[in-house]
């Protein structure tokens, strides 16, 4: 069979041909498409709210929302203030600020009440949009139609990306849909075809989703087509790969560098690099990947024990049929398609890391792109084999074989689950019986034959994925019962004014509906006009979250309750001063009862809940942002005030000199118009130093995120590139037509 690859004498005619038929409206497209969407739809009829859970509640919809209302007030957010330690918000990275995609949804989670519904859809869409991204990438690199189908339909299936990344990790699962895309468009154009605007498309909108595992993937992605190119002397397509690697480049230095730049004031400094066990997928488990029902060895805070609590591992149950590939197909396969060669082993690689690299945790995160490169070359291994007359019965044996040997496995780790092994050995053999029989015909050019192929790759992964939700319906977590009604998200704390803060765990006792009705955690605070403290901590500033003993889900020990009203030497004002807060949201069923039975000087019980006891302050402070403090001899007047600046006008000042303390966290990225910034107080307060000759003065201290102005050069310069680099195609285009 002649590839793609090898036909560069072909002709414009053909050429064109060649691309109508890997359009996404052509027929195998729409069905990949159908059919994965088909199989996404599966979980729904066990769990009606398998893909509302998790950071995906936590995390993306309270930032969406947030995100969406901003942009609809013709406003970007940047940074805020009265979210402390969340508040850094291009810091914190997965907010897509750069990403038109992510605009849209975000608009789209503001003008909609079921949340659940709203974050069903938009993931359906992304499992489409990336089932038709692998089918034509495998037709690119040489599958048959109905095996592009199956790599196309499986792909989305993977144990990481079915029970992780969809119910959970939303920002995981949109850079996996988008990334076989840019393969896709950046093959195309180290050979010569496409264009680098819609290379540059494709790498922009993953890099943008601002998911560092995407990025990496993209990188390797890059990598790999570049030795690919350097392998066959191709010199054009090099410098196309190495031109469009610059551009993307410059993008990730846009939505990464005030990551990086702010990382030494975060929780996520120091980690250094070291093996916990968590979420770190073995040999053996990826010995059992075509296994539906196999549990892996993998140990996590979601379950107990070293025994995974869902088939994370899973990658497809049409691996056996590897065995009806012959040798020198393989050795063919590894030679002219060394992009994907290359591809799989470095995300192999790092799927085998030690669990905490630096900031970066869990490598099994890079296992759906390891089942990638494993379905593609699959798919056209056997695309090879079927059209040289396929194989004989003999290679059932092999293909057995395989099956029992990751049967057996899965049994070892599971022998309490043998029956449902036993299920899977039988669904899968029949499955994979089916490729061989009807593959066997579809490589004679019969259009009958290929299309029950396509039948019958659709039929197994679909009674595949029906079985596998049969024994596990739900991701691994439990579900935390939040409601989806954006108006019931919207009651807690309603109509309080200033800031909040919520003094210990809302889950102590476990979730309820009752329980969100009093009070919410994490992201949600973003929907509605809430100002809660208590947000989801991606980054978290060091010694604020030790201050206030603060969780990755806002929740806090039951103790930082009289800690809030003790004087803080410091500053000698309390800690609920300091922080500009005038609520305090108890959770009565985690703080004990003598601790907040009786208020504060200054302080009321304000509302009494079945789970809830809210404080509010007799003469509010207003929202954090100003000054809180100064030291002796210095007097400020506060003129202006904004989320992201604050103007004094200085009144006095010792001639030595004076500090002004702040209610805001001193994040990399502060200046300020006249003096200095100091250092941070109380372990975590923004202080700016005044000279004596400041009097009468305006100062205006603001904020851009660390490295603002080389971010938006570099975006500038990215796009800027591409525009200019596609342009000049298309003159020299225009200019070869008109000459021929």
């Amino acid at each position: 069979m002649t590839s793609l690859d090898d036909r560069t004498a072909a002709s414009p005619r053909d050429a064109r041909a060649r691309r109508r038929a890997l359009l996404p409206g052509g027929i195998w497209a729409t069905a990949t498409g159908l059919a994965a969407l088909g199989a996404a739809l599966i979980p729904l009829l066990f769990n009606r709210r398998f893909y509302y859970a998790d950071d995906t509640v936590n995390g993306a919809l309270g930032q969406w929302y947030h995100l969406g209302t901003s942009l609809r007030s013709g406003t970007m957010p940047m940074l805020e203030p009265s979210a402390w330690s969340s508040g850094n918000l291009h810091a914190e990275g997965q907010w897509g600020f750069f990403n038109p995609v992510v605009w849209l949804i975000s608009l789209g989670a503001t003008v909609q009440d079921d949340a659940a519904l709203f974050v069903t859809v938009v993931k359906l869409v992304f499992v489409v949009v990336g089932a038709v991204g692998v089918h034509l990438l495998a037709r690119d690199m040489g599958a048959r139609p109905p095996l592009a189908l199956l790599a196309g339909v499986t792909a989305p299936l993977t144990g990481v990306t079915a029970y992780f990344d969809g119910p959970s990790w939303a920002t995981g699962l949109f850079v996996w849909a988008l990334v076989p895309w840019f393969w896709y468009q950046l093959r195309r154009f180290a050979r010569g075809e496409g264009g680098p605007v819609r290379t540059f498309v494709a790498a922009y909108l993953v890099i943008t989703i601002a998911y560092v595992h995407g990025t990496i993937a993209l990188i390797f992605v890059f990598a790999a087509v570049l030795v690919d190119a350097a392998r066959r002397r191709d010199r054009r397509g090099v410098l196309n790969v190495l031109g469009m690697g610059v551009l993307a480049a410059l993008v990730c230095v846009t939505v990464h560098l005030a990551s990086l730049l702010t990382g030494p004031a975060t929780l996520r400094a120091d980690r250094g690099i070291f093996m916990d066990q968590y979420m770190s997928v073995d040999l053996s488990g990826l010995a059992m990947s075509w296994i539906p029902t196999a549990f892996p060895q993998v140990t996590s805070w979601w379950w107990v024990g070293m025994t995974a609590a869902v088939p994370m591992a899973y990658l497809t149950w049409a691996l056996p049929a590897v065995a009806f590939v012959r040798r020198e197909v393989w050795r063919e396969i590894l030679a002219e398609r060394l992009d994907a060669v290359v591809a799989g082993v470095l995300f192999f690689g790092f799927s085998m890391l030690p669990t905490v690299v630096g900031p970066l945790r869990y490598p099994a995160r890079m296992l759906p792109y390891v089942g990638l490169v494993v379905i593609l070359l699959l798919a056209v291994a056997l695309s090879r084999s079927a059209d040289r007359g396929g194989v004989g019965p003999r290679r059932l044996l092999g293909a057995g074989g395989i099956i029992l040997l990751g049967a057996g496995l899965a049994w070892a780790q599971t022998p309490q689950f043998f029956g449902r092994h036993a299920v899977s050995v039988v669904l899968v053999g029949l499955a994979v019986l089916a490729v061989w029989a009807f593959g066997q015909r579809a490589g004679a050019a019969r259009r009958s034959s290929t299309v029950l192929l396509g039948v019958a790759v659709v039929a197994a992964t679909w009674s595949v994925t029906a079985v596998q939700h049969v024994w596990s319906p739900s991701p691994p977590w439990p579900s935390q019962e939040v409601p989806s009604s954006i108006e019931e998200l919207e009651q807690p704390l309603r109509g309080v004014e200033g800031d909040a803060v919520v003094v210990g765990n809302p889950l102590v006792d476990g979730p309820s509906a009752d329980l969100w009705a009093e009070t919410l955690q994490a992201n949600l605070w973003y929907i509605g006009d809430r100002h809660v403290l208590n947000r989801y901590q991606l980054l978290g500033f060091d010694g604020f979250n030790q201050t206030l003993c603060l969780g990755y889900l806002g929740e806090t020990c039951p103790d930082l309750l009289p800690a809030l009203f003790e004087e803080r030497e410091a500053t000698g004002l309390p800690l609920v001063d300091e922080l500009s807060l005038d609520a305090v949201l108890i959770i009565t069923t985690d703080v004990p009862e003598e601790l907040w039975r009786e208020t504060p000087e200054g302080w009321r019980i304000a509302e009494t809940g079945d789970r809830t006891v809210l404080w509010v302050r007799e003469d509010p402070l207003g929202p954090a942002g100003g000054v809180v403090s100064t030291s002796e001899g210095v007097e400020v007047e506060e003129v202006e005030r904004s989320k992201t600046s604050v103007t004094l006008r200085v009144e006095d000042v010792p001639t030595d000199g004076g500090r002004v303390v702040l209610s805001r966290l001193p994040w990399p990225g502060y200046t300020t118009s006249a003096g200095e910034i100091g250092p941070k107080v109380d372990g975590f307060l923004l202080s700016v130093d005044l000279p004596a000759d400041a009097v009468g003065d305006e100062v205006t201290i603001s904020f851009r995120p660390a490295g603002w102005t080389a971010t938006i050069a570099a975006l500038a310069l990215a796009v800027t590139g591409a525009v200019a680099w596609g342009i000049a195609v298309l003159v020299v285009r225009r200019r070869r037509a008109r000459q021929s």
